[in-house]
């Protein structure tokens, strides 16, 4: 239990809404008091450890109260008298994790040396569609870190200086920006009817390409315009000119820009 609730982090917000700190004293508390109701009482309290365990130690982490019924559904295929009858109860529907037979020390080694090296979702409980997302995420990040290593200074002596790049760059993305459409012409052109309904997306479509065209241009002047000294480098400039260099998509065009699948 307490490895699944640490590896789910590595799947994001679609392991946990919110990233926690779970951490071996949450496991050797928990531990320590499960070892304690199994010596004191003839039948183990199930309700009582799922709630010490559950809502106590791992769940006083828990703020997210979705978060918080995931770990208590994850704790009761744990914390289940039938983990106590069947020899070899299965905690995942694979039958690949199962709870171990009573065995020696080296027993146990071997059982859990036999266990794959690469764990499949299913064992967390959720869809093998799941490692494309984190894949995903992992290919960004390595990207991202690979384009911070590269050097933003010129090399050699005959090499351009890092406002000549810049002012390159933002003068080409200029010269390809289209111009803005003229939405009066274009509902003059497409008037809504009920022939012709998709028509309004059409306005709505172009009205946000203007806007996004209208970010692009302005802030590619005001870079242009702070490379010779006209106005004030702050720090969104900055930031566009960091991204421009490693060929990253600015942060200030994308938080403009909006999902199309076109």
């Amino acid at each position: 239990f307490h490895a699944l609730v640490q590896e789910r982090r590595k799947f994001g917000p679609l392991g946990w809404n919110i990233p926690y700190g779970f951490n071996e004293s949450d496991l050797r508390i928990s531990v320590r008091q499960l070892q304690m109701f199994i010596n004191e009482y003839d039948t183990i309290p199930f309700d009582a450890v799922t709630y010490l365990t559950g809502q106590c130690n791992y769940g006083g982490r828990v703020t997210d109260d979705w978060d918080r019924r995931c770990l208590l559904n994850m704790l009761s295929s744990f914390y289940t008298p039938e983990i106590i009858d069947d020899a070899k109860y299965k905690f995942s529907a694979s039958g690949v994790y199962y709870c171990p037979p009573k065995g020696s020390h080296e027993d146990y080694v071997d059982f859990i040396k036999e266990l794959p090296m690469s764990q499949n979702p299913e064992v967390f409980g959720m869809h093998d569609n799941v490692d494309i997302s984190r894949e995903l995420q992992e290919t960004k990040q390595l990207f991202e870190s690979v384009l911070l290593t590269q050097s933003q200074k010129s090399g050699g002596g005959g090499g351009k200086k890092t406002d000549d790049v810049l002012d390159e760059i933002a003068g080409d993305v200029l010269s390809k920006l289209p111009q803005i459409f003229d939405l009066e012409q274009a509902m003059t052109k497409y008037p809504v009817r009920y022939e012709e309904s998709m028509n309004t997306v059409l306005v709505q479509e172009m009205e946000r390409f203007n806007r996004l065209t209208s970010a692009i241009r302005s802030s590619l002047s005001n870079l242009r315009k702070a490379i010779k000294g006209l106005v004030v480098m702050n720090a969104e400039l900055e930031a566009l000119a960091q991204s421009l260099l490693i060929g990253k998509v600015p942060e200030y065009w994308a938080k403009r820009s909006y999902p199309s699948l076109k």
